[in-house]
């Protein structure tokens, strides 16, 4: 049996050969050794790099991974740290989560506090999906049903494979952009309010490195070096022709990034991003993976019009750092972020059969994500780290969370 040259096939597949083959030369605890012998190595590298970009305290792993891909350090670096996370995220699938389960108590946070914008896009002109505007429905209802929330402090952007000639609900960039932003001026949400923003589509990551971008180049607007990593989530309308013949470039996290801080300084912290969807870069490019929400991303051109764009619309928002920055980092602070997988992973859809008894797709995450926070597992006391080490465990999916406040309760509960 060969070995898939693939960096995802890693300690679970392994302990599939050990038990399938019968090869028992190595056992699943001295692996376990193995594996925290090389975390203390990485962790090495972790520290330096904590130190030099002025981290105190408690190391947050994914914090370090996001700002080394931010400042396009070496590819040497990037992969120390990016090795480093996937090893100490793979412990989950050696031993069983022991933890203690919080009794369950209903949120103290009042419904009436809560606000929603909800994105669902199947209808892609390349490489359409199925699941996601049905994701964005039930996350709609359990908001409404289970938490209470009033509809109209909910808003929708449904995107199915049949279009609808109301373009003003359709998930396209512009549309997604500003109701995003309308969140920050929105006078009936208050100060600590909680937000919660989810997105169900294609994902995509641009690794600047191969754009080779020539900043002396009086053609070029924008300066990328290095080996870091631009994702983003790619808007209904991506890659068509705007009104001045332009073509339409993703939404990239530094923009994502640049809204929520800006949403937060009007609103408070209590923002909770969730991502059904990929961004898978490289190690997945050439890989079909029938049913991934992620697509390669654009042309050069757009990649430089994906930031350009951004700093036109944010430039002028009080305290905006400017996306085009080469030492820009994320901020972290502002939100939580939950994830349906790693940023080498895929995130899929299944069939399902509803009650009605038709036939349709569910995402994986969104549907797990659901079905745990409806179950009693969880209690008033859970933290949002709680929530992702209670989510199972897919093949190429593993739900992660990301934010300086995951430790946090849910919705951040007074």
């Amino acid at each position: 049996m060969s070995k898939p040259n693939l960096p995802q096939f890693s300690a679970w597949l392994f302990l599939r050969k050990w038990y399938i083959e019968g090869d028992t030369k190595v056992s699943e605890v001295s692996y376990l050794n193995e594996i925290t012998e090389e975390i203390a190595q990485l962790q090495k590298s972790e520290a330096q790099l904590a130190r030099q970009y002025g981290m105190s305290g408690v190391i947050d792993s994914v914090e370090v991974l996001m700002k080394t891909k931010a400042l396009a350090l070496s590819d040497g670096k990037f992969t120390r740290v990016q090795k480093m996370v996937r090893t100490k995220l793979e412990i989950p699938f050696l031993v069983p989560n022991c933890g203690p389960i919080i009794p369950h108590c209903p949120p103290r946070t009042s419904a009436s506090h809560f606000w929603a914008i909800l994105i669902g896009i199947d209808g892609y002109q390349s490489s359409p999906l199925r699941g996601c505007v049905s994701d964005a429905i039930s996350m709609e209802k359990f908001l409404i049903e289970v938490l209470g929330v009033p509809k109209n402090h909910i808003q929708t952007l449904h995107g199915p494979q049949i279009h609808t000639p109301d373009v003003s609900t359709l998930p396209n960039r512009a549309n997604i952009i500003r109701m995003l932003l309308s969140l920050a001026g929105n006078l009936d949400i208050e100060t600590g309010d909680n937000i919660i923003i989810y997105y169900s589509g294609h994902g995509s990551c641009y690794q600047c490195s191969e754009y080779y971008f020539d900043k002396d180049s009086p053609s070029t607007t924008v300066s990328i070096a290095g080996a870091g990593s631009t994702e983003a989530l790619c808007p209904m309308d991506r890659d068509m022709l705007d009104e001045n013949g332009v073509t339409i470039p993703d939404i990239s996290d530094r923009e994502f990034n640049s809204i929520l801080t800006q949403i937060s300084r009007s609103k408070g912290h209590r923002i909770t991003v969730i991502l059904d969807c990929c961004h898978a870069g490289s190690i997945t490019r050439g890989i079909d993976e029938q049913g991934a929400r992620r697509v390669p991303p654009l042309s050069r051109a757009s990649l430089e019009e994906m930031l350009v764009s951004a700093d036109r619309t944010m430039k002028d928002f009080p305290g905006y750092r400017s996306v085009l920055a080469e030492d820009w980092c994320p901020d972290m602070d502002s939100h939580v972020v939950l994830a349906a997988c790693r940023e080498y992973e895929f995130a899929k859809a299944r069939r399902v059969t509803r009650e009605d008894g038709t036939v349709g797709f569910n995402g994986i995450f969104t549907e797990s994500l659901i079905g745990l926070l409806k179950s009693d597992t969880l209690g008033e006391g859970s933290t949002y780290l709680d929530l992702i080490d209670a989510l199972p465990r897919f093949t190429f999916q593993s739900p992660v969370v990301a934010g300086k406040r995951k430790n946090t309760r849910l919705w951040d509960q007074d």
